[in-house]
């Protein structure tokens, strides 16, 4: 938690191969919280794959993709 100063690699992370959709809530400036419920979190990602293992390794690698630096 903190107050966002920036946020990179969305593009990037967009381009790997099964990420079907990503959404970030926040933006600089904006102050997070501790996740305590859903409507804490600062954004989402979608992927779609033929396995859950597969589903869950592209998510991982489009998650650290994506930086939010506070």
């Amino acid at each position: 938690c903190g107050v966002v100063k920036s946020i990179s690699g969305i593009d990037e992370a967009r381009k790997i191969p099964g990420v079907d959709e990503i959404e970030i809530y926040v933006k600089p400036g904006d102050k997070t919280h501790e996740l305590k419920s859903g409507a804490d979190r600062i954004g989402h990602i979608l992927v779609y794959s033929e396995t859950r293992e597969k589903a869950l390794e592209t998510a991982e690698d489009a998650a650290q993709k994506v930086k939010v630096e506070y």
